[in-house]
């Protein structure tokens, strides 16, 4: 079992439904639902986002996204920012883009 379907499932049993009472107030299949629950699929984010606002706790600790997880989102977000600029410079300088292979190495040397 993975943390979501753990989660799932102990929420579940704190509010004292059944997989068919959730899954009706939901408007979702009840054998999905269990299968979210033993972790043999993994729900839609629009489902998880539902299951959220029902239970009124946030997405996140469904998925016990931690500090670390969102700290590399930011990450990402900074590096494709950054390759966008650089894109930019390049182009208006040198009315060139640099390949991918040199675009990944100046990105890395600046993000260290």
């Amino acid at each position: 079992m993975t943390y979501l379907s753990t989660k799932l499932k102990e929420l579940r049993e704190k509010a004292e439904l059944t997989q068919y009472q959730l899954s009706e107030e939901l408007n979702i299949k009840r054998s999905a639902y269990g299968n979210y629950e033993t972790g043999m699929s993994y729900p839609e984010y629009d489902v998880l986002e539902k299951i959220a606002n029902y239970y009124k706790v946030d997405v996140r600790e469904l998925l016990d996204l931690d500090d670390k997880f969102e700290k590399s989102l930011d990450l990402k977000k900074e590096a494709k920012e950054l390759e966008k600029n650089i894109k930019e410079y390049f182009y208006k300088r040198y009315r060139k883009i640099p390949d991918d292979k040199t675009l990944e190495k100046i990105i890395k040397f600046v993000m260290e």
